[in-house]
């Protein structure tokens, strides 16, 4: 009886570890919302390439950003940490949603568009790609009739330093599934699956390509790493290509392949195989060392397939089948000064003044504009953002200060490495007189500058400047001759001189403002106390002997 028990615990706790080995974290993924008019949600995809996309160190044109494709193609994804990264986006040749696990189709396929040989559901950039890899091969060019369920996110870019950097995981259906049967399979890694004359060539991978570049030309980025090791020990380095499953595969690049079977340690996607990280060398990525600051950048980042001849149509109809996908990692457009591995950002930029009544005024001691400078995301280097006053003849006029008092001398808001927050104060000193149409200018990002030939800068916060003295009276008392029980109309408004309007009359305590009041002497002398205040709440008092 013991050996019993000894025998079926030991059975538990093989079977236990067998079922910890399967699991994996399913890959959830929200596709892009439809539209009837633009066909997908223009704001969602704006919101999600600001939000999810882009990254420390740069900006995103908004009005740049268009996607060309299916809704359904374009999505963004969490729970990805059996892939790589955990959120991020998710462009496909085919709906995004089929990324979602469990891996249990050999090849898993969507098609948006049918074969038509005038078809324009292909993208002219990969199709000179495509032909870069026939012409290679001695074989004829192809038609675009044959590429077809593109997807397309386009946008430009202004890199904050001279490196920017995209990180990306490659996966695809048309890797070799394991624990399949083979008819139920597509394996594109050595462009096995069909012969000509239909289509032209051999068949042939899905492509995706990467572009970042200054003008509006194509250019893949999207290369196989330069160092990476080859497939078999001690072979040297293969040379660089385009990511695909042709070049990145259990045989090819091997280092950067991860294959996702249908049983033992399997991920928490459908697609047969993806690229991966390795080590310290991250995943793959584009990237480019001698970029411009604050250059405009146009990237283009595009997937599609090529036409499926299925080799059985009553298993896999032929068409533009066999779903590929490209997960872009949340926050993983980014750029940096090389040097100095210095990342900058961009900011806001709020504002409101301490007293409501006086709004685009500041007046010395009653009214100051308090503003918060915030940035996007921490910077890891000291970081200063200028100002200046216009009109600069009056810059003696204006103080700027920091939260706690210390005045600002230098003419910029100084931001210590890992601060992500500044608050400021804007007042009003040294006036003599009033002066109207003054501007807080500053840069609204660090791209901002004045031009060539002078100007502003974009971001401004005006006001006028109000002189502050003291309420004065050019005679007190007042004198006023009358008849006792004799009514006489009292105002002081042609005697009262300065405080900062509007004024206020309270005539012998009266809790109503009054600016003239209608009065009976009762004796003589009789006085009348007036109390006179402006808008700061200073306050003057004069008197009207009767």
């Amino acid at each position: 009886m013991k050996d019993y028990k000894f025998i079926l615990l030991v059975f538990l706790l093989v079977v236990s570890g067998l079922v910890c080995a399967q699991t994996s974290i399913p890959i959830q993924v929200e596709e892009l919302t439809p539209d009837e008019n633009t066909g997908y949600n223009v704001d969602t995809l704006k919101a999600w390439v600001q939000n999810i996309l882009r990254g420390r160190g740069g900006m995103v044109d908004s009005t740049t950003i268009k996607f060309t494709g299916n809704y359904q193609a374009f999505g963004r994804f969490f729970n990805g940490s059996d892939i790589g990264f955990d959120k991020g986006l998710i462009i496909s040749n085919g709906k995004v949603e089929s990324a979602e696990a469990p891996n249990n189709i050999g090849a898993s396929s969507d098609a948006f568009n049918d074969y038509h040989p005038f078809n324009l559901s292909g993208d002219p950039d990969l199709l000179t790609m495509y032909n870069t890899i026939f012409d290679g091969l001695g074989m004829s060019d192809t038609n675009i009739a044959y590429t077809g369920d593109a997807a397309a996110l386009e946008f430009v870019y202004r890199p904050f330093g001279d490196y920017l950097i995209l990180e990306y995981i490659f996966a695809s259906e048309e890797y070799p599934s394991i624990g399949v049967q083979p008819d139920t399979d597509v394996d594109l890694t050595n462009f096995a699956d069909t012969i000509p004359p239909f289509p032209p060539n051999d068949q042939i991978f899905d492509l995706f390509g990467i572009s970042i570049t200054k003008s509006s030309v194509f250019h893949n980025l999207a290369f196989t790493p330069p160092t990476a090791p080859g497939g078999p020990p001690f072979m040297p380095p293969e040379p660089q290509r385009w990511i695909t499953v042709r070049h990145v595969n259990e045989g090819s690049n091997a280092s950067y392949y991860q294959p996702n079977p249908e049983f033992g340690t399997i991920l928490g996607t459908q697609y047969d195989g993806l690229t991966k990280t390795v080590g310290n060398l991250g995943p793959l990525h584009v990237f480019d060392n001698n970029v411009t600051p604050c250059g405009s950048y146009f990237v283009k980042i595009v997937i599609e397939d090529f036409y499926w001849n299925s080799p059985d149509p009553e298993l896999l109809p032929s068409g533009f089948e066999i779903n590929s996908a490209l997960f872009l990692k949340e926050k993983g457009l980014t750029s940096k000064v090389a040097v100095s591995a210095t990342y900058y950002s961009d900011w806001s930029v709020d504002y409101y003044y301490t007293n409501p009544e006086f709004e685009c005024d500041l007046v010395k001691n009653c009214n100051h504009i308090v503003a918060t400078f915030t940035f996007v995301d921490s910077v890891n280097a000291d970081y200063s953002i200028p100002f200046k006053i216009v009109l600069p003849s009056l810059r003696d006029k204006v103080e700027v200060a920091y939260d706690d008092g210390e005045i600002i001398t230098n003419d910029s808001i100084t931001f210590l490495e890992g601060e992500t927050v500044k608050i400021i104060t804007i007042s009003a000193a040294n006036l003599d007189a009033d002066y109207p149409n003054i501007s807080f200018q500053y840069p609204n990002n660090p791209c901002d500058f004045p031009g060539p030939f002078g100007g502003g800068y974009v971001g401004r916060i005006n006001f006028n400047l109000r002189n502050n003295e003291p309420i004065s009276f050019t005679s007190n008392p007042k004198i006023y001759e009358a008849y006792c029980k004799e009514t006489l109309d009292l105002t002081v408004t042609d005697i009262t001189q300065n405080g900062v309007t509007p004024l206020s009359y309270y005539w012998d305590g009266d809790i109503i403002s009054h600016e003239t009041i209608s009065y009976q002497v009762q004796s003589s002398p009789d006085i009348v106390p007036v109390l006179v205040t402006d808008g700061c709440g200073y306050a003057g008092t004069a008197t009207k002997p009767e």
